[in-house]
């Protein structure tokens, strides 16, 4: 009787254990039994004696049952392999790449009366409704079931978006996580959906899906532009907002406002500078701004290209079905997020770079000063153009920081302790050594966020075309060292040895990892983002 067992959480960690129960209470402290109409169906039998096959429709032996499940797994494999077919080692390099990303996907794809298919973050993580869906984390899980599950990546970007929390005036932002009908009220995370939905945009071309979800990522955009900015510079920050019913921990504190940032316990936010009067983190972030920035300009550019109806397939080419009224009003609202982002953009340039290091730092807004506790997050400007970096800064920020051994390794060679790529604290931190979670480990998302700034300024320089090949290469040889070891795909990495399992706050099969191995894809010359078959 499951009465009879308590299930634990192990602290730290994103398992679950069963034990056995303490002494069970007096009776009468007991649940009624349910009535057997109510209870669910049960099959039970024993493994003791070898493999047991299900079947539904017609008697089938057991020997014909694994056949048919050799043939349609090998039909699978195939399938990984097609695409990638005559390109020799490296396409055999990214057949594996392809399957393992595939594989942890398929591992956490579930079914939930409130979202429908959905691809929960790992399965071992239960938020109240015995499961959890992410801002970021499910944004980037619908970007890579885009090449092969077309269908399920817009389930997952969909329920993403709606999962907005309404603040008082009007506005929205995507929070950070939520399970069932419970959801964290006070804070977002990274900003990366725009900048997601014009990438499947891109791909398939599909009006409907901006038509059915531009509102919700603009109302986020919007919320912060109005409640993540911080005065007198306007560049944007980190906070959580005691938003009814306030649920959670860490709310309206400075944790609250780490959690804001994706990355949990990063050295970067290391001390206590949250303002509870402003519900602010007193601190100009560079990568948030980097981020606001970049998805003012994704979701300008669908509203000109989509929207205002000069493309897609929506209707009469009008925008949605409207007329030339229609047309303007998505104009404006695309030279708004223009404006939005020259501003920040103008701001990031003027008041983050550090010209003595030459690199974008954090800055305190309290006395003005730059914060150099370098994570890729520094690298975040390239994704915001031109206004906000130029060629020149990126160019020194790449010989002079990413290639650097004693920072983030990239193409530094394996001799110098450099054979994977990117640590999420510099090596010269002295919170990398502790290589627990976000000090100093290796995260896919990471490793997207800076392969697509690099991405932008590789036809600029050869330099930094240099560093983005020689990241896809680092970040490509990590994940497949633990798929070829234990078919794992890690939340995180040590940069030192490649492995996950060397830590317990690292999930062996946490889709996010698979980022490492989607760079390759999308960098490789043969532009699969665009000829993969659908």
């Amino acid at each position: 009787p499951l009465h009879q067992l308590h299930v634990p959480r192990l602290a730290g960690r994103g398992h679950w254990a069963v034990a056995a129960a303490p002494p069970p209470p007096p009776p009468p402290q007991l649940p009624p039994p349910l009535p057997p109409q109510l209870l669910p169906p049960l099959v039970a039998f024993s493994l003791g004696d070898g493999p047991v096959a299900l079947t539904t429709g017609r008697r089938v032996a057991l020997p014909d049952v694994q056949a048919a499940m050799a043939t349609a797994r090998a039909a699978e494999l195939a399938s990984y392999r097609a695409p990638f077919a005559g390109g020799g080692a490296e396409g055999d390099d990214l057949a594996e790449v392809f399957e393992a990303m595939h594989s942890v996907l398929g591992w956490s794809t579930i079914y939930t009366p409130f979202e429908g298919v959905i691809n929960p973050v790992s399965r071992g993580w239960d938020y109240g409704y015995g499961y959890v869906l992410f801002d970021w984390d499910n944004y980037f899980a619908g970007l890579m079931l885009a090449l092969g599950a077309k269908d399920v990546a817009y389930s997952n970007v969909i329920q993403a978006t709606k999962m907005l929390v309404e603040a008082p005036d009007g506005t929205a932002f995507v929070p950070n996580q939520a399970s069932g009908a419970l959801k964290s009220r006070d804070h977002a995370e990274p900003q990366v959906g725009g900048r997601v939905l014009l990438e499947l945009w891109r791909r398939f071309g599909d009006a409907w899906l901006v038509q059915l979800l531009f509102d919700d990522l603009l109302a986020w955009n919007t919320w912060t532009w109005r409640h993540r900015r911080l005065a007198p510079h306007g560049l944007v920050c980190l906070g959580t907002d005691p938003n009814p019913p306030v649920t959670g921990d860490g709310v309206n504190r400075m944790q609250g406002a780490r959690y804001e940032s994706g990355l949990d316990n990063s050295p970067m936010y290391d001390g206590d500078f949250f303002d509870p009067r402003t519900h602010h983190m007193l601190l100009y972030d560079v990568g948030m701004s980097a981020l606001f920035v970049a998805d003012c300009r994704a979701l300008a550019e669908l509203a000109d290209t989509v929207l205002a109806g000069s493309g897609g397939d929506g209707g009469d080419g009008d925008g949605r079905g409207g007329g030339g009224d229609e047309r303007r009003r998505w104009r404006r609202q695309a030279a708004e997020l223009r404006w939005r982002a020259d501003t920040v953009a103008a701001a990031m340039s003027e008041h983050l770079w550090d010209a003595e290091l030459g690199v974008y730092a954090n800055k305190f807004s309290c006395n003005d000063t730059l914060y150099p506790r370098l994570s890729p997050t520094s690298f975040y400007p390239l994704l915001a153009g031109p206004g906000a970096c130029s060629t020149e800064r990126a160019v020194e920020m790449v010989r002079r920081h990413l290639t650097n051994a004693s920072e983030f390794c990239v193409g530094a060679g394996a001799e110098r302790g450099c054979t994977y790529a990117l640590p999420s604290i510099a090596r010269s931190d002295p919170a990398f050594a502790e290589q627990s979670y976000w000090r100093g480990r290796v995260w896919g998302p990471m490793t997207l966020l800076v392969w697509w700034g690099l991405d932008a300024y590789a036809p600029l320089h050869a330099d930094v075309r240099v560093a983005r090949d020689a990241l896809v290469s680092q970040a490509r040889a990590l994940l497949l060292k633990e798929w070829r070891l234990f078919r794992h795909v890690h939340e995180n990495s040590d940069l030192r040895n490649g492995l996950g399992c060397d830590d317990p706050r690292s999930e062996p099969m946490y889709h996010w990892g698979a980022l490492n191995g989607l760079v390759s894809i999308l960098n490789d010359p043969a532009d699969y983002w665009h000829t993969f078959p659908h």
